[in-house]
């Protein structure tokens, strides 16, 4: 082997071995959040808490990142981190009700929350959210609060029965559990008429006040038929197709 070679395979381990030490365990964040730490620390106090090397406190930065994008842990109010349940915050799944209201099972499974369909902050079906806790449990009756941030969304397409009216079309989830109407812009329909089943995919989620919107990326057809059902429950729960 060239001494050329030797160098870059050299080089080649070298960089392997930054890539190791880059991932920051964030079990032991975690762990210490929910234990030790007792309060939100910021990463200052984490740093030291956790004895971090100044070589370790991008990969310990980027690791928070993670955690808070994946719903595990909340950035509060100073830049400090906690676990949401050590803040009265719960991250779970949200299920949808017929008649709006929805309830979100923690992660842990040991919690359910009731929030009404005014304060879902526009979750729908199936979403990861974070969900704040204002009223406890209490004799029998849920604890309740409201919705304060989506981690996830469920679904980026869904099954909804067209209308159009002057160019303007309207899509209504098939299943109603799902969420509001969605609005289909004028040249977005794929040629969809009044009636029909179709797949919207989703281009404006309903938050923040925003109005949900979205194309029509298919037609099902008429909903009467069998053939159109079949191809509506594919679609629906994502099957192969």
């Amino acid at each position: 082997m060239s001494s050329r070679y030797r160098k870059k395979a050299a080089k080649g381990k070298e960089v392997t071995g930054r890539e190791k030490r880059s991932a920051f365990d964030e079990e032991k964040i975690l762990r210490y959040l929910s234990g030790e730490a007792g309060r939100p620390l910021a990463i200052g106090e984490l740093s030291e808490a956790l004895k971090v090397s100044r070589g370790e406190r991008r990969s310990l930065r980027a690791a928070l990142d993670r955690l808070v994008a994946e719903g595990k842990l909340i950035r509060i109010k100073g830049g400090r981190f906690a676990q949401p349940s050590k803040v009265h915050l719960v991250t779970g799944t949200v299920q949808i009700t017929s008649s709006g209201d929805g309830y979100v099972n923690s992660d842990s499974g040991d919690e359910e929350v009731r929030v009404s369909a005014s304060l879902l902050g526009g979750a729908m079906n199936s979403d990861t959210v974070v969900v704040r806790v204002e009223r406890q449990a209490y004799k029998g009756r849920k604890a309740s609060g409201r919705i304060i941030r989506i981690v996830k969304r469920a679904r980026k397409e869904l099954v909804a029965y067209y209308e159009e009216d002057e160019g303007l079309g309207t899509a209504h989830p098939q299943d109603d559990r799902t969420g509001p109407a969605i609005i289909i812009p004028p040249g977005m329909s794929s040629g969809a008429k009044t009636g029909q089943l179709v797949v919207v995919g989703i281009t404006t989620y309903p938050e923040k006040g925003r109005v949900p919107k979205g194309v029509v990326k298919q037609i099902l057809g008429d909903p009467d038929t069998l053939k159109t059902q079949t191809l509506a429950v594919i679609r629906s729960l994502e099957l192969p197709h």
